[in-house]
């Protein structure tokens, strides 16, 4: 009689700067916008939040980057500080924290040696991917809001040798690049407008995310205020803040040129995308079969394609698990991580 292994149902949280998500094993996820760095000591209503929006009972398993928020002393600071509010928003459930060799600790032991659980969450995305290239060697992307991971995998492991962000960062693995949260400041100095080349302000004032939805590749969503400046997220507020971008109103600047700056922001950010996938695509290990996933996967898509011509395979994580979970690829990640350890 063939024996059917039942898995537990697990819920998986991933902690943060910007945005709180959760997945559950039946492949359930939420996206909670939540600005740690203004508002930490909220941070267990948050993840309360959480809980009333995806139910649960059993099992959580944790992961974070919100720790690196510079509203703490230290990364280590930061790392227990989520630990208390994980205990408190989770007291009734078992807690596990994904740690960055690949172990699992408890919400005590993590305390106690918090830099292995801080920024770990990449790991587990691309450790939980890999398997879809069981037999190939290749890369895992992931371009979420904030950031781009450059993963290598082979035979459906990761052979990264890289454990921190600083270690990724030398490694050429990690790029604060991202599809919406990117400041606009960052990725471009100069703009060709209508009548000349003018030098924009280095200042937090719009970022990638009000291009896409000046030039109608984002949704407006009038409830979301994570902007530059704290108003909604609508084509209105996203003219008014890139016309920040030359020191002036859009009355001042006209719709126009914001459009044409518009255009070359997202022309810029998809340079520097270009930029980071050849830089993988020239390092020693082969560029072979292609893993894609993140709230950027449709962009990310497109470059890659533009510098793969081969009959390389390519997945899509949005095409596997959705869209939702895709975007909350490492809370779901460490949700099937620990209910596969603890179906064993």
């Amino acid at each position: 009689m063939e024996t059917v292994t039942i898995m537990p149902e697990v819920l998986g949280i991933d902690i943060g700067g910007a945005n709180l998500k959760a997945a559950n094993t039946r492949g359930e996820a939420v996206i909670l916008p939540f600005p740690l760095w203004k508002q930490p000591d909220k941070l267990a209503g948050g993840l309360m939040e959480l809980l009333v929006r995806l139910p649960h009972k059993g099992p959580v398993a944790i992961t974070m980057t919100g720790e690196l928020c510079d509203c703490f002393e230290s990364r280590s600071t930061g790392v227990r500080h989520i630990l208390k509010a994980a205990v408190e928003a989770f007291k009734n459930q078992p807690v596990f924290v994904w740690r960055n060799d690949a172990r699992w600790a408890s919400t005590s032991h993590a305390h106690d040696d918090p830099m292995p659980v801080a920024s770990a969450n990449w790991l587990a995305s691309a450790t939980y991917c890999a398997r879809y290239l069981p037999h190939d060697s290749g890369w895992f992307f992931d371009l979420g809001s904030t950031t781009l991971d450059m993963i290598p995998v082979d035979q459906g492991k990761v052979v990264s040798t890289s454990r921190t962000d600083l270690d990724r960062l030398y490694a050429g693995e990690l790029a604060y690049l991202g599809a919406s949260r990117t400041p606009v400041c960052h990725l471009l100095q100069q703009a060709d407008l209508e009548e000349k080349t003018i030098t924009l302000a280095a200042e937090f004032f719009a970022t990638l995310d009000d291009a896409m939805i000046i030039l109608g590749y984002s949704p407006e969503q009038q409830d979301d205020r994570q902007t530059a400046d704290g108003k909604p997220r609508t084509r209105a507020y996203a003219l008014a803040r890139m016309a920040r971008m030359a020191c002036s109103d859009l009355d001042e600047l006209g719709e126009a040129n914001v459009q044409l700056l518009s255009e070359q922001v997202i022309a810029a950010f998809r340079e520097k995308l270009s930029g980071q996938l050849q830089r993988a695509q020239l390092s020693s290990h082969p560029w072979g079969g292609i893993i894609l996933a993140g709230s950027g996967e449709g962009i990310l898509a497109e470059e890659v394609a533009m510098l793969d011509d081969t009959t390389n395979p390519v997945v899509s994580m949005t095409g596997r698990l959705g869209p939702d979970v895709s975007s909350a690829l490492a809370a779901y990640s460490v949700a099937v991580l620990l209910s596969e350890r603890q179906s064993k």
